[in-house]
């Protein structure tokens, strides 16, 4: 077997893994029948050896995942804004703004920006469950199951010796 990628393979391989729509992605890619490549394309091994490669290489691996629920449990939401000094008489704050580089580096801790009375609001991803996927992960968190198992003896008659018929 060829184990040889041609371009047009590769091309077709990348939209695959952007869109998983074989034929869309077998268009894409420039097949003059691409309902018929694509289908032929994921049947080849050299093919699906590439696309699992594409993803290993794009995947997160698994410190990685904790490091970004680390950082989901202990994002301080204070830090995606920016505050006005407040009036000295009353401590009220009369001007509150996003402070987007914050939002540039760390946006994936974020669920939700909405504008509300002309004041920002940011809706962060649950701190909690984070915590508790970190905790499953390093196996803090285990379930105790008890059973009960009760033991019966059993009697094994040798019908034949007894002169009894098997009835099926």
């Amino acid at each position: 077997m060829n184990k040889k990628i041609t371009n047009q393979q590769r091309a077709f391989v990348e939209f695959y893994l952007q869109t998983w729509q074989a034929g869309n992605s077998a268009k894409r890619a420039g097949y003059k029948n691409p309902s018929v490549a694509a289908t032929r394309l994921l049947q080849r091994k050299v093919i699906t050896d590439l696309i699992d490669q594409r993803m290993n290489d794009e995947s997160m691996i698994t410190n990685e995942v904790l490091a970004r629920l680390t950082q989901m449990a202990r994002v301080n939401i204070g830090d995606f804004f920016v505050f006005d000094d407040p009036d000295p008489k009353t401590g009220a704050v009369s001007k509150v703004s996003i402070n987007w580089d914050a939002v540039r580096a760390c946006g994936f801790l974020i669920k939700r920006i909405t504008w509300s009375g002309g004041f920002p609001g940011i809706e962060l991803y649950d701190s909690q469950y984070a915590l508790q996927l970190i905790a499953k992960a390093r196996g803090m968190l285990t379930e105790k199951v008890e059973r009960k198992i009760s033991v019966v003896n059993i009697n094994i008659v040798d019908h034949e010796k007894l002169g009894i018929e098997d009835v099926d």
